[in-house]
Formats: C-alpha cells, structure tokens, sequence
C-alpha cells in the first residue's frame, strides 16, 4: 500500500503493468479529478455477473454502487473495490470482472494526464 494524499492506495503488479486503487476517494479528490463529468454506466439484469474487458486506452473508473472483484485474465491477484473507490487500468490488457448489479463513472487518461469522459462505447 502507498499513500495518496488522504487515501489509502493499493497496486496489485501484475507483469509490468499495474491497477492502481484509490480507497474510498474523498469529495475534494472528486472534484480535483472531474469524476462528476465522467460517463456512467451500470450492469443490468441481462447482464452476467462476469464478464471481460479488454482496454484499449488507460481508463478509470469511480464506482458508485456496488462492489466488484477483477482479475487480470491471465491470471494473478483479484482486486477488491467497493462503493467510493477509484481504479486506474493500463491499455492492452484484459480484466475479468466480477460483479452484482453496479453503478460507475468510466474516464479515459489523456497524454497530458487529464482524465476526460470516453468519447464512445
């Protein structure tokens, strides 16, 4: 565990490439990010309760509800997150979620390091 600011954060080294984990991530961290204007999204009922994402750019997501467990699909460490924590996921690498019903906002990092709504699915 490292600390950032006042969270506490974990990474799980999975090869040479890392999910970085905010825990329960204050307001003014919130805001310093711009999480409000990030893109929800949320599981439904058709929707497994495991299921693969691969990402294409570096993306982080806030969760809103819920709770989930991720796998990197080639195996390694599960991550737990839970409601109010931040994880960042490198680009080029597959993770298996785990989930029941779940609400989240996903943004994408740019090369400056600002962190902006995805412009699409």
């Amino acid at each position: 565990r490292v600390f950032c600011g006042t969270a506490i954060c974990t990474r799980s080294c999975l090869g040479r490439r890392a999910i970085d984990v905010e825990r329960q991530l204050s307001q003014e961290r919130q805001e310093e990010l711009g999480v409000a204007r990030w893109q929800a999204w949320q599981s439904d009922a058709g929707l497994a309760s495991t299921w693969p994402v691969t990402y294409a750019d570096p993306e982080t997501v806030f969760l809103l509800q819920g709770s989930a467990s991720v796998v990197p699909e080639e195996g390694g460490e599960a991550i737990e997150l839970a409601t109010g924590d931040l994880a960042t996921f490198p680009p080029g690498r597959c993770f298996v979620w785990k989930s029941a019903p779940l609400k989240l906002l996903r943004g994408i990092a740019t090369q400056d390091g600002r962190i902006v709504p995805p412009l699409s699915w």
